[in-house]
C-alpha cells in the first residue's frame, strides 16, 4: 500500500549541475523541495534557461513546496510552476521559503516579466531557521547551514519512524561570522537516534580537503582592493550577500567608494537591507554606495564597482563593459576586473569569451588560479562542502543510507566512494542508493530498517523541459529542434494558392554569393522545389485529399518531404514553412 511507503523521485539535479528538484512522498503526502533552472547552452537556440517539466507533478493536487536557499538552481522554475497553474487552471501550491530566498521570490513575483502571477502573492511564505511545519502527519524542519548565500537551509524529515535528513547545498565552516558559528550539532535534531536518510550534496565530492571559508578570502581581497592602481571591478553572483557586504566593508577601509551595478545585484541588496539580513555580515556605512553617475567624476583609485557577469551572461553589466556597450562605465586600460567567483560546469566558454574581451581593451583580469597565484591567495570560497566536510556529516549523522544529490554522475559516484570510506572507518554498515533524474525510489519498511524495493525511471513526456523569456511554450524539445533547423539549415517557405501555382523563398538555405556548380544552383533548387510541389498537388487534389479537414496532415507531409528533399541537394536540413494561400 502506498500510505505505507516513502518514495523519492527527483526531477531535476542528479546526472546535472542545477535544476535542482526533488519529490519527497510520505505515503500520500508530496512534498516537492526545490524548484530551479539550469541557464541553457550554445545549443539551446534562444533559450535563457531550462526547467523540468511540472505538469505531471501539479496534476497530482500538491500542496506545499519547499524551499531550501535563494539560488536561481532552486528557486528560479517557481515563476514556470505557477504560470502553469494559471494556465491549467490548477490550485497552486504554497512555497515555504527561508528569508533571502522568500523576498527573492516575491521580487520575481513582482516582476513585470511574469504577468499574471502577482496573484500567487499570498502563496509565498516565509519560514525562519530553526522552524517547523508540519505537513498532514508529516514533521519538517529548516536547519540553518552556511552556504554561499544567507539564510540556507537543510531539511530533517519525520514520518511515522521515518527519519530524513537533506542536506541541500552546505559547507562546514566554524568561524566565528558576524551572526556566530553554526556546528555540526545543528543536525543533532533526532535526539540520538539513527537517521534513515541522508540526501547529500555532492557538488565538490571530488575536492579533496577542507572548502576555503569566507573568512579565509578577507585579506586576499584587501590586497587587491587597496593595491589596485585604478578602477576595480569585482564580479561575483549577487545572491552572495556576505561577500558583497565583506567588499563593502574593505573598500571602505582602502577609502573606496562602492557601486552596486546591475539590477540583481541592486535588488538583491535592497531585499537582504529589508529583511534586517545585512546585521550577519560585515558592517559598512551606507554612505560608502553611490550611483554609477556619480563614480564617473570621482578619482578612479577610488571607485570600486561590484557587479554581475561572473558566468559570462550577455546582458550584464560586464558583458556590456567587455562589448564597449555600457552607458556609464567605458572600458579603461587602467581598469582591473577581478572575478570572485568559480566557472559553473557549462560555463567555460561563455566566460573566456568574455574575458577576451576586456583583454582586448588591455584591462587586467585576475581570475580562476592565476589570479590565486599572482595575489597569494583565494579570493573566491565556494558554498559546497569538499570531501573531508562530507566525510564529516556523515561520521556525524551516521545514516542508514545515503542518497548523493546535487551533481553529475561522476560527483555522484565520488560521494559513494567517500561514504564507503566512512562506512570502512567506523565499522557501520551504510548503504548509498545513486539515482539519476526521473527516477522513482520506493522504500518499505520491514520490521528493523528501511528497504528499498523498487528502483525504475518514470516515462515522462517528450516535452520534458521549458523556460523562455515569456514562458511562451509548452516544449523544449519541439521548439529547439524547429530553432536548430533554421540555424543550421535555414528557412524555406512554399505558398501554394487555389489554382496549384507555387511560389518558394530561401533564407539561409543556401549562402548568397555561394559558386554554385553546374549540378546545384540556388535557382535550380527553387525550380525542383515547385516542380515537386505542383506535382504532389495535382495528385492530392485528384484523389480529393486537399479538404480543409486533411490540410494540415498535407502540409505537414509536405515539409518532411520537402526538407529532405533539400538536405539531399545542400547537405543541409531547412525549416520549411508550406502555406495554403486563399
Amino acid at each position: 500500500m502506498s500510505e505505507n511507503k516513502f518514495i523519492w523521485s527527483p526531477l531535476g539535479g542528479l546526472g546535472e549541475v542545477g535544476m535542482n528538484c526533488m519529490v519527497f512522498q510520505f505515503g500520500k503526502t508530496k512534498i516537492p523541495v526545490d524548484a530551479g533552472v539550469v541557464f541553457a547552452d550554445d545549443n539551446d537556440y534562444g533559450v535563457d534557461a531550462v526547467y523540468p517539466d511540472f505538469r505531471k507533478l501539479l496534476s497530482q493536487n500538491i500542496k506545499q513546496w519547499l524551499i531550501t536557499h535563494g539560488h536561481e538552481d532552486h528557486i528560479g522554475a517557481v515563476p514556470a510552476v505557477l504560470h502553469l497553474c494559471k494556465n491549467l487552471n490548477i490550485e497552486a501550491p504554497h512555497f515555504y521559503a527561508p528569508p533571502l530566498a522568500y523576498a527573492l521570490l516575491n521580487q520575481k513575483l513582482s516582476d513585470s516579466r511574469y504577468t499574471g502571477i502577482q496573484k500567487y502573492r499570498d502563496n509565498i511564505h516565509l519560514v525562519e531557521p530553526g522552524s517547523e511545519l508540519t505537513f498532514d502527519d508529516v514533521k519538517v524542519k529548516f536547519i540553518e547551514i552556511r552556504h554561499s548565500t544567507l539564510e540556507s537551509c537543510s531539511l530533517a524529515f519525520q514520518w511515522k519512524n521515518l527519519k530524513a535528513i537533506h542536506s541541500a547545498d552546505f559547507k562546514l565552516d566554524y568561524h566565528e561570522f558576524e551572526d556566530g558559528n553554526i556546528s555540526l550539532n545543528s543536525f543533532d535534531i533526532f535526539k540520538g537516534e539513527k537517521a534513515d536518510f541522508l540526501f547529500m550534496d555532492s557538488t565538490n565530492s571530488e575536492s579533496s580537503g577542507q572548502s576555503t571559508s569566507e573568512i579565509e578570502i578577507k585579506d586576499n581581497l584587501e590586497k587587491v582592493i587597496k593595491e589596485t592602481e585604478g578602477r576595480l571591478f569585482v564580479t561575483l553572483f549577487s545572491s552572495n550577500v556576505y561577500r558583497v557586504a565583506l567588499i563593502a566593508h574593505l573598500a571602505e577601509k582602502c577609502g573606496r567608494r562602492v557601486v552596486l551595478a546591475g539590477r540583481s545585484m541592486r535588488q538583491t541588496y535592497q531585499a537582504s537591507k529589508t529583511l534586517g539580513l545585512l546585521k550577519k555580515c560585515p558592517p559598512f556605512n551606507e554612505t560608502t554606495l553611490i550611483e554609477a553617475e556619480e563614480s564617473v567624476n570621482l578619482d578612479p583609485r577610488k571607485v570600486l564597482v561590484i557587479c554581475s557577469g561572473s558566468q559570462g551572461e550577455f546582458r550584464s553589466v560586464l558583458s556590456k563593459i567587455a562589448s564597449a556597450n555600457h552607458p556609464i562605465f567605458r572600458p579603461n586600460e587602467k581598469d582591473t576586473v577581478l572575478f570572485s567567483s568559480k566557472m559553473i560546469p557549462g560555463n567555460e566558454r561563455t566566460i573566456m569569451r568574455l574575458i577576451d574581451g576586456l583583454l582586448q581593451h588591455d584591462i587586467q583580469v585576475l581570475w580562476g588560479d592565476k589570479a590565486e597565484e599572482k595575489i597569494g591567495g583565494p579570493i573566491h570560497a565556494s558554498g559546497h562542502g569538499r570531501a573531508e566536510e562530507l566525510k564529516e556529516l556523515v561520521r556525524f549523522i551516521k545514516p542508514s543510507r545515503v542518497i548523493p544529490v546535487h551533481g553529475a554522475l561522476h560527483q555522484l559516484k565520488a560521494t559513494e566512494e567517500l561514504v564507503k570510506e566512512v562506512s570502512d572507518e567506523i565499522k557501520t554498515p551504510i548503504e548509498t542508493t545513486i539515482a539519476l533524474n526521473n527516477s522513482k525510489l520506493e522504500f518499505e519498511y520491514t520490521g528493523d530498517k528501511w528497504d528499498l524495493v523498487d528502483h525504475h525511471f518514470e516515462t515522462i513526456p517528450q516535452e520534458k523541459f521549458l523556460r523562455f523569456e515569456y514562458f511562451d511554450s509548452p516544449s523544449r524539445d519541439f521548439f529547439l529542434k524547429s530553432r536548430k533547423f533554421a540555424a543550421d539549415g535555414g528557412c524555406l517557405s512554399v505558398a501554394i494558392n487555389p489554382l496549384g501555382n507555387v511560389q518558394v523563398e530561401m533564407k539561409g538555405v543556401v549562402p548568397e554569393n555561394y559558386n554554385f556548380t553546374n549540378e546545384v544552383s540556388k535557382e535550380k533548387i527553387i525550380s525542383e522545389i515547385e516542380d515537386f510541389a505542383s506535382h504532389k498537388i495535382k495528385i492530392l487534389e485528384k484523389a480529393g485529399d486537399l479538404r480543409p479537414a486533411k490540410l494540415p496532415s498535407v502540409k505537414q507531409a509536405l515539409e518532411e518531404e520537402l526538407a529532405r528533399m533539400v538536405k539531399k541537394q545542400t547537405g543541409s536540413r531547412p525549416l520549411v514553412f508550406v502555406h495554403f494561400t486563399q
